[in-house]
């Protein structure tokens, strides 16, 4: 008779789309033993429309989850110079409708969560329990400390959940060196050449928009957290844990995929884990961290790069009109260049880890 080997355990924190997309791929896998903690106390499906596109859908398809997603079809999407209204770009639609006839949808965030939940084993997911440490533990693994005062040991912890005031990404947190937030003050508040501090500068917006911004009754705004820093050196550490999904990078915006980021993180994560494990991997945590690493690791260094020199060109505009700041944003951002972005929209993540092992085929044959 073959030896007990004991399950891995996996902890993952978070339950938002990576989070949810993590739970999915690996409780499949008969060698784990995957618990995903949330901090709330229940299922809780929070904000705002999402856009998933083509990328999204791929990834959706994946995970089995992708009849539970509904939304809304985008109309043809035209984009307007704000102060005058000219139409400056008209995108028909559907959006990738050549890739895919499901093409780019707007839908609610809890669309997609209800629809990932569902696809969770029961069980699977713990409420109620709000990290508030992680320690080495060397060869036990990572120990949590959660608010309740229970503990837990886990081979293996994915930060998942991309709140940058998790317990994973405090300075104790074995790759954080720094903490703090990057976010030029031009962004913030805008400055006429008298050197005053100018706030409504609304006024001066085309009449649609001034519409729409008084159709929406006073102090019913939302704000959102618009965060940036210093572009990702390391997304593992300890050998053990592994941050994905927004709490894998600094991008803030992440060009509107930032839960398709983190579905595509927690999906092959799960593949890297099975492809270790039927080697024989003596370090199973370790080396899958590796191969995660070098798959997703300069994906996020190349948004980065992407999302630096948007910044470094808004930086000169000065002394340009309007419509020349306007005209190079849109240029920037790769509005009406269809190819400019497609490394995003048009990402499919099955076949990034397909042509990973054939790789790795090519290499050892």
């Amino acid at each position: 008779m073959g030896s007990y080997q004991p399950a891995t355990t996996v902890a993952i924190i978070g339950g938002g789309p990576a989070g949810l997309a993590a739970a999915i791929s690996l409780s499949k896998l008969p060698f784990l033993s995957t618990t995903l903690y949330e901090r709330n106390p229940e299922p809780r499906e929070v904000g705002a429309g999402i856009s998933l596109s083509y990328n999204a859908w791929k990834v959706l398809d994946l995970l089995g989850a992708a009849d539970g997603v509904k939304g809304s079809s985008k109309a043809d999407t035209r984009s307007r110079n704000g102060y005058t209204g000219e139409v400056l770009l008209l995108q028909p639609h559907p959006e990738n409708g050549d890739l895919d006839p499901r093409g780019s949808i707007r839908a609610r965030r809890t669309r997609l969560q209800s629809g990932l939940l569902e696809k969770v084993p029961d069980g699977v997911i713990k409420y109620g329990k709000k990290l508030i440490s992680a320690q080495d533990a060397g060869p036990e693994g990572v120990r949590l400390s959660f608010e309740d005062g229970t503990e837990a040991l886990a081979d293996l912890v994915i930060g998942a959940d991309g709140d940058p005031e998790d317990a994973l990404s405090r300075p104790r947190d074995p790759f954080h060196r720094k903490h703090g937030m990057a976010h030029p003050c031009s962004e913030i508040i805008s400055h006429t050449h008298t050197g005053r501090h100018q706030w409504d500068i609304m006024v001066q917006y085309d009449q649609r928009v001034r519409d729409a911004i008084a159709a929406v009754p006073q102090g019913a705004w939302k704000e959102f957290a618009s965060y940036a820093g210093p572009g990702p050196e390391r997304i593992t550490g300890w050998d053990k844990v592994v941050l994905i999904g927004d709490a894998s990078h600094p991008l803030h915006g992440a060009f509107g995929s930032g839960a398709t980021f983190g579905m595509e993180d927690g999906w092959v994560l799960a593949q890297a884990l099975e492809l270790e494990h039927s080697r024989g991997s003596e370090r199973l945590v370790r080396d899958t961290l590796q191969i995660f690493e070098e798959i997703r690791l300069p994906y996020y260094q190349r948004m980065y790069l992407d999302s630096q020199r948007t910044s470094v060109k808004n930086a000169d505009e000065e002394e340009k009109t309007i419509n020349e700041i306007l005209e190079a944003r849109f240029k920037a951002f790769g509005i009406g260049q269809e190819s400019k972005l497609n490394w995003i929209y048009k990402h499919d993540i099955g076949k990034v880890w397909s042509d990973y092992l054939k790789g790795i085929k090519e290499v050892h044959s």
